[in-house]
């Protein structure tokens, strides 16, 4: 069974971990914002492992000019054009209960302010409401 995940929070896989592995080349504020981007992608993948042990996990691909409302994001983000698409597997699809991996990932802190076209007022994950910046659903795409 196949998963999309489509974000409006920048959840970019940079790989950046170490700084002393980049410190030889890159200013230390580019290190810092791909370190956090690769942050908010570990926090995904590690919200998903809690209960669907992902495999075949694509690399994110940044759609742009996108109407969020299509995919079913909150109506307050109605000027906001650029998502983030990755899709994950998992071998059972009975292990997975779409509505409580729904409810790991409400309220879950994230790095904002990197490249969203969004301002959101909480730096937080919200997967239901009006207020919903990350969708999860069986593969569509």
């Amino acid at each position: 069974m196949t998963l999309d995940v489509i974000s409006l929070v920048d959840i970019t896989q940079t790989n950046v971990r170490n700084y002393n592995f980049y410190a030889s080349y890159l200013p230390k504020e580019k290190w810092e914002h791909l370190r956090n981007q690769q942050r908010n992608w570990d926090v995904i993948v590690q919200l998903l492992s809690l209960r669907a042990q992902p495999f075949d996990i694509t690399v994110p691909q940044k759609l742009t000019n996108q109407r969020p409302a299509r995919w079913g994001f909150g109506w307050i983000y109605g000027a906001c054009n650029t998502a983030t698409l990755w899709k994950f597997s998992c071998r059972y699809e009975t292990a997975i209960d779409l509505n409580l991996i729904r409810g790991d990932f409400q309220h879950v802190p994230i790095i904002c302010g990197l490249e969203e076209s969004f301002q959101f007022p909480n730096s937080c994950l919200c997967s239901t409401d009006n207020h919903a910046n990350i969708l999860l659903m069986k593969h569509i795409l």
